[in-house]
């Protein structure tokens, strides 16, 4: 549509059939804009902002919410400059 979209949304859901969904809250502090990092990776900006649905895919199965309720990658927090991002639906699955 002529506007290029930098950024994503990242949803929490159950795993029932008919699954409640969410979106994963971030700390009220954390900056517009920010990237989320994960303890233990580093990162660096990729040289084009899409990823391919067979990486996106691979991705998403190591994504989840802990039984704390909070936001991870394999076992890494998902975390802000501003602390960890997190889900009511505790034990669910990142979308």
């Amino acid at each position: 549509m002529g506007i290029e979209s930098q950024g994503m949304v990242l949803a929490a859901a159950t795993k029932e059939k008919e699954p409640t969904v969410e979106l994963v809250q971030i700390p009220e502090e954390a900056r517009v804009g920010e990237r989320v990092s994960f303890a233990g990776f580093e990162s660096t900006p990729p040289d084009t902002p899409f990823i391919s649905n067979s990486k996106l895919k691979k991705l998403l199965k190591d994504l989840h919410v802990d039984n704390e309720g909070v936001a991870v990658y394999k076992d890494s927090a998902i975390t802000t400059s501003a602390g960890v991002c997190r889900s009511n639906l505790k034990g669910g699955v990142l979308q």
